[in-house]
């Protein structure tokens, strides 16, 4: 991996765990199977984001790997947030 794809992919997850931050303290209501997350709660972990969209057929084909790995790797720091 390059040095500029490393530091892609750490923007990227800045961006992400910004967002997680953001939308807790805009008022999100309600978490679906879950608590709300919080940047310690996601602290040494490897976080899995999954935009999905009701009835998106390539999401809906995602499923049974994300609950494969959920499964495999739950216990070793994965979390896989989706994000409707």
């Amino acid at each position: 991996m390059s040095k500029e794809t490393s530091l892609v992919g750490i923007g990227f997850i800045a961006v992400i765990l910004i967002s997680i931050l953001f939308l807790n303290k805009k008022g999100i209501l309600e978490w679906i199977n879950s608590n709300p997350l919080s940047e310690a709660d996601l602290k040494g972990k490897v976080v899995l984001v999954d935009f999905w969209t009701y009835s998106c057929i390539n999401c809906i084909r995602t499923l049974p790997h994300l609950n494969e790995w959920h499964k495999k790797y739950k216990d070793n720091g994965l979390i896989i947030l989706g994000v409707h």
